[in-house]
């Protein structure tokens, strides 16, 4: 099976899940997208067939979702790869899309990996693993199985350098982003690219920097540490935020125009995506993810009331 489309989210294990996918089919168009843009974005494709990689589907898209994934699976093979929580009754109501879903604690980039197997060599496997290291899935036994080919330093050290370059690109800058794809589709090391260590090693000086102003600016809630607006990437402001409140969440927003964009970071005592889910819908928005990590898009100025429910939520449990 070849794809004229991959469309995939934009964080590494998305990045690695469309280099895996372009390896098969190295003429295929590139393209980025999230759960609340996955809507508007698919509706920009005409024709061809479509991979769809790590982009959660949210309750309340489903209903804008499914007459896409119709559309574009009436003429064309649709296959969509996920490893977030699968909406109820959406597999019956797109009859014809190939949907590869996998529980939570398998990256994206290993159900791509089982998937695509049988085309790709051996090799793309240190692919794959990048991926299940950045989305922090590498014990599975089919990522272990893999890892036992490759001197585990050497890929922990690549997977890093791949990790830091995306974050410190511009979060929108996909052309970077594509041209990373590109990179690893030829089974090319991260450090074989000069660019792509010299923005690793900029984002790394900067995060040992970031991390300091995060503990400076967390502001603790209940049982929720948060900070807002730092500058920074919104995964690892949540980390620390949680670190720094030591609180059961961590929680990290970022002002975009109308809407506020949101990263959870939970301790392995609550369900983050749950919360996520729950909270942004009580505030206008949406979200979901793991149970360790997730996020959300919620209404400008909303990010206080968030924060609150959120701790309402969490009063009782735990510390």
């Amino acid at each position: 099976m070849g794809f004229e489309w991959i469309i995939s989210h934009g964080d590494c294990d998305g990045v690695c899940s469309a280099a895996l996918a372009l390896a098969c089919s190295p003429g295929a168009r590139v393209f980025f997208s999230h759960p609340a843009g996955l809507v508007k974005d698919l509706g920009q494709v005409e024709g061809g067939s479509v991979m769809i990689c790590d982009i959660a589907i949210s309750k309340n898209f489903v209903d804008q979702l499914v007459p896409q994934l119709r559309r574009l699976s009436e003429t064309a093979a649709l296959c969509y790869v996920d490893h977030h929580r699968f909406p109820n009754g959406i597999r019956g109501a797109a009859k014809n899309v190939e949907f590869i879903i996998g529980e939570e604690g398998r990256s994206s980039s290993e159900l791509v990996w089982t998937f695509l197997r049988d085309r790709l060599p051996e090799s793309m496997s240190r692919v794959m693993i990048y991926g299940a290291i950045a989305d922090f899935s590498d014990g599975t036994s089919a990522v272990q199985e893999a890892a036992d080919s490759w001197d585990k330093r050497e890929v922990f050290f690549e997977s890093g350098i791949l990790v830091e370059a995306l974050e410190g690109s511009r979060k929108r800058d996909y052309d970077f982003k594509r041209g990373v794809v590109q990179l690893l589709s030829k089974n090319l090391a991260p450090s074989s690219s000069e660019d792509l260590v010299d923005v690793a090693l900029r984002e790394r000086a900067f995060g040992e920097a970031m991390r300091e102003v995060v503990f400076d600016r967390t502001k603790v809630e209940g049982k929720v540490a948060y900070v807002i607006d730092v500058g920074w990437s919104l995964g690892k402001a949540a980390t620390y935020a949680r670190v720094r409140g030591n609180s059961l969440v961590g929680v990290a927003g970022e002002s975009r125009n109308e809407v506020v964009d949101v990263s959870l970071r939970g301790s392995g005592l609550v369900d983050a995506g749950t919360l996520a889910e729950v909270v942004s819908s009580n505030v206008g928005g949406s979200g979901g993810g793991h149970a360790r990590a997730a996020g959300a898009r919620i209404p400008a100025g909303s990010f206080d009331r968030f924060v609150r429910d959120l701790a309402a939520k969490l009063d009782g449990l735990g510390r």
